[in-house]
């Protein structure tokens, strides 16, 4: 049988069959290329958080608010939340993400829940609680430069949010008892 010659790196390779040359080039497709990498998510594209939001298994409904700019309105353990896009000019090409649940107090609440307010700035890294004049709000950003964040930077930026945002709102329900 015939043999088929390869130079591969300087060195002569000889190969014999269809099963080899088959062999060969599936060796060397899967050493010389790579995948084709997962697009990223743009804060400039509203419709692709949505949609990775519901492909992570969670309700995304793309909306806008008051000024034109998208809104997406999600939910976790029974309670809804929004991602708020800033930054954007007339409804389009926004530059950053909000994600954001505000909770309105009943006045004997009030100082209750401002300490855990305080309590939860100072111990915790990325969200952040504000008082308002009859609310809390839990807010946590996500900057995102021109081209995007990748799905696993944002995949775990929200995963961290939905886990302090469950967290605070245990906390809050807590102390408004």
């Amino acid at each position: 049988m015939s043999c088929e010659k390869f130079i591969i790196s300087g060195a002569s390779v000889c190969l014999k069959g269809k099963l080899m040359r088959f062999l060969f080039a599936v060796l060397f497709l899967s050493v010389f290329t790579t995948p084709v990498a997962a697009q990223n998510l743009k804060s400039s594209a509203p419709q692709g958080i949505a949609e990775r939001i519901r492909s992570l298994g969670y309700k995304a409904d793309l909306q806008t608010d008051d000024s034109g700019d998208p809104v997406i309105v999600s939910a976790t353990d029974g309670s809804q939340f929004h991602l708020v896009f800033y930054g954007c000019q007339k409804g389009k090409n926004c530059e950053w993400i909000m994600f954001y649940k505000g909770y309105t107090l009943e006045k004997d609440d009030y100082v209750k829940v401002r300490q855990v307010a305080d309590e939860w700035n100072l111990d915790i890294n990325f969200s952040k609680a504000a008082m308002g004049d009859d609310a809390v709000h839990l807010t946590y950003h996500l900057l995102m430069n021109n081209e995007g964040v990748g799905p696993k930077i944002f995949d775990s930026n929200f995963a961290t949010w939905l886990e302090e945002y469950v967290e605070f709102r245990k906390k809050v329900v807590e102390a408004a008892k």
